[in-house]
């Protein structure tokens, strides 16, 4: 590798210029100043900072072992928050060097993802904003120049690849019933019922029901306190009193609300599985998973009359342009009385 080297350029302007080779991805970069002293802080700077954390020794790791740095040095980076990702990308570049991430890499490796998991542009989009915190502590610590992930661009805005699936009030009440009575020999179902009757009443996620503890549960208050949820933040949900009945009727076998029959913690994967047996034991001609009774949550709520914004506080939408972009087009034969007038 040849000696890292920066420059210092008085401008015909009068102005100077520094610049220098990034040893990793051999781009160059300048930077321009109205005076010499500046010029020259930020030269000696550059100099400090390449010798200090001695970045020609990047050039030479792999990536998986710079990627062991920035999470030991950044312990809050997304990078890690969609773990299939997460996982896919380390296993394809881990043993490469810092070189190989260019944008024309990086474009196939997406693509290549989008046929494999047969992913959205939406999904892809939140991919990248997951490996965009590696990226930019990368060009922030000056190892790269800029990120070879900017100039990939994906549609925020695209139609959900398969179609929602909403159940009316009716058709709510009758799944709950269903699954009430629902059975199968050898089959750990007794949290199924439960663990549905909350989905519907709460319009939580999959996942904060499966973490929610009973000491998250505050009876005085009457609230479920859904804690570190997918935008990070802790929110509270107001029981109904059958809820709230429901829940207080359920055994306690350890620290989670709902539990196996062991009191074992209950895994995601298991309750999906148990609800493909129960599609099976019971059809109802939509293809439907968890996510739909938080859909049907939303679609019952706007069409009582609830407000969007206070929609987005129940979901726990960090933004209102999410909970419009989902829920906001209800058709128009949704609505029971669309005329303003009553006479």
């Amino acid at each position: 590798m040849n000696e890292f080297k920066v420059s210092l350029y008085k401008l015909k302007d009068s102005r100077y210029q520094v610049d220098f080779i990034n040893p990793i991805d051999k781009k160059r970069k300048r930077r321009i100043f109205t005076s010499y002293k500046e010029a020259k802080t930020h030269k000696a700077e550059i100099e400090s900072k390449f010798h200090q954390r001695n970045l020609s020794v990047f050039l030479n790791l792999p990536i998986g072992k710079i990627i062991e740095i920035h999470l030991k040095e950044c312990p809050k980076s997304k990078m890690t928050s969609r773990t299939r990702i997460f996982r896919e990308f380390y296993d394809e570049f881990s043993r490469h060097k810092l070189d190989d991430l260019t944008t024309s890499r990086l474009r196939e490796w997406f693509q290549l993802m989008k046929k494999k998991y047969d992913y959205s542009d939406k999904t892809l989009l939140h991919a990248k904003i997951a490996l965009t915190h590696f990226f930019r502590w990368l060009v922030e610590e000056e190892i790269m120049s800029s990120s070879p992930l900017a100039p990939i661009k994906f549609k925020s805005r695209t139609p959900p690849k398969r179609p929602r699936v909403y159940f009316s009030v009716e058709e709510i009440r009758e799944l709950l019933d269903t699954a009430k009575n629902w059975s199968r020999e050898n089959y750990d179902i007794d949290y199924f019922y439960p663990f549905l009757y909350i989905l519907a009443h709460t319009g939580a996620r999959r996942s904060e029901i499966l973490k929610l503890k009973w000491n998250d549960v505050d009876f005085k208050l009457n609230v479920l306190n859904f804690r570190h949820t997918k935008v990070g933040d802790d929110r509270a949900v107001i029981m109904s009193a059958p809820l709230r009945a429901m829940i207080e009727s359920l055994p306690r076998k350890g620290s989670h609300v709902l539990t196996d029959r062991l009191g074992d913690k209950l895994t995601s994967s298991k309750v999906c599985r148990h609800l493909e047996c129960f599609r099976e034991d019971h059809p109802n001609g939509k293809r439907w998973g968890y996510h739909a009774l938080r859909h049907s949550f939303a679609y019952n709520y706007l069409k009582k009359g609830g407000e969007m914004y206070q929609l987005q506080a129940i979901l726990g939408h960090y933004k209102i342009t999410s909970t419009i972009n989902i829920y906001g087009r209800i058709k128009a034969s949704d609505v029971e009385n669309p005329s303003p007038y009553d006479f």
